[in-house]
């Protein structure tokens, strides 16, 4: 069993360089937009040509890694990092990789679900002592969604499919994170 999974780990891999080799080399982006949702009508087929995210209700930021270090961007494109200092160990995790995600800052009820009345709680902080303060009654978790730019390449343009292949090959999956 062991070696079948290393073996499928290194499809991935090599499927995953490739993909990211097709997609344009650029510089890391300073400051990107989200993409937002827009109205439409619901597909009415059950095919798997669509990907369904839930409303999470938490604040959308894009989360920047670079060298180590981690910064988050409102919609607004306001830093806004310095309100979730817990979200920063990403940056570790990503094991030296430079990535732009797509995401939204949550907060958990006790049953697990999203609740953006907790969150406000957190939003408009600035003092570093009730950031500290807050971040104790009201943890929150970084769940990413897609994927717009992985170490020099612009995957903006590749399919969603792909994104969120590349995406999810990167493990993220931590303890206030995940995919």
């Amino acid at each position: 069993r062991r070696g079948r999974r290393r073996i499928i780990g290194a499809v991935a891999k090599t499927k995953a360089k490739s993909l990211l080799e097709s997609a344009p080399e650029e510089e890391m982006p300073g400051r990107l937009k989200p993409m937002l949702a827009k109205p439409g009508a619901v597909p009415e087929s059950d095919s798997d040509e669509w990907a369904y995210e839930i409303k999470w209700d938490g604040v959308r930021v894009l989360g920047y890694a670079e060298d180590g270090a981690w910064c988050m961007l409102s919609r607004r494109l306001e830093d806004v990092s310095a309100r979730y200092p817990e979200l920063e160990p990403i940056a570790d995790a990503l094991a030296g990789h430079r990535a732009i995600f797509d995401g939204e800052v949550v907060a958990f009820d006790p049953e697990g679900r999203p609740r953006f009345q907790l969150i406000q709680s957190r939003m408009g902080l600035t003092s570093p002592a009730a950031v500290k303060a807050r971040m104790k009654e009201t943890p929150v978790d970084y769940v990413i969604f897609d994927l717009l730019h992985l170490d020099g390449h612009c995957v903006r343009d590749l399919p969603y499919v792909e994104r969120r292949e590349l995406l999810e090959g990167l493990g993220l999956d931590g303890p206030r994170w995940r995919t």
